[in-house]
């Protein structure tokens, strides 16, 4: 029957996913209205509706993705929030929205199970008195860092977690800069408008 991916549908399922993007169009030049959303969309629910085990070469294609749409991230860019998928801590999934605290000039971000994705500063090394950045997912309340990433810039790396409490698998980061975030938003603002018009 044409319905049984509907039970695929999670209610993410409008948002396009930035590393499925990175997928599906491959080394394709990416275009920037569009960016093959729906492309990839349909090829994610594609292969999730086959409910066959994920074969090597999607794996590869995914992995591959994941570390070009890392290297696009801008470092230098404070990020207008941010999405988890997949970590081995429940909890840390989601989307990461700021709070309006500052730390370390950049956003707290928090999840809806409140956790908060945070910049910190960190010593180099054991015996270092040298400091640099870092980012943490952690649960503020009871003091417990999840998963943590060395990086210098604004944005919160993609990958290179480590995980402190959590188990694995560590989680990977989508970035949405404001400009993605925008049309993000107006997209699904336009489909519920087109969903209300049909309903009615």
């Amino acid at each position: 029957g044409g319905m049984d991916y509907q039970k695929w549908h999670s209610k993410w399922a409008d948002v396009p996913d930035p590393l499925e993007e990175e997928a599906a169009t491959g080394n394709a030049p990416p275009d920037p209205n569009a960016q093959s959303e729906s492309v990839l969309n349909a090829v994610y629910a594609r292969e999730l509706g086959q409910e066959r085990p994920v074969d090597k070469l999607r794996e590869l294609k995914i992995k591959m993705a994941v570390e070009v749409y890392e290297k696009k991230r801008p470092t230098d860019e404070i990020m207008h929030h941010y999405w988890i998928k997949e970590a081995g801590d429940p909890e840390a999934l989601g989307e990461y929205f700021p709070t309006g605290d500052m730390r370390n000039d950049v956003p707290v971000y928090r999840n809806r199970h409140g956790l908060v994705l945070s910049r910190e500063k960190q010593p180099m090394g054991p015996d270092s008195d040298e400091e640099c950045f870092g980012w943490v997912i952690g649960n503020i309340a009871e003091r417990r860092p999840l998963y943590g990433a060395r990086s210098e810039g604004l944005s919160a790396p993609t990958l290179g977690w480590t995980s402190f409490t959590a188990p694995e698998p560590l989680p990977i980061l989508r970035y949405y800069t404001e400009v993605s975030a925008a049309r993000v938003f107006k997209e699904k603002g336009n489909r519920a408008f087109q969903r209300r018009e049909w309903s009615e």
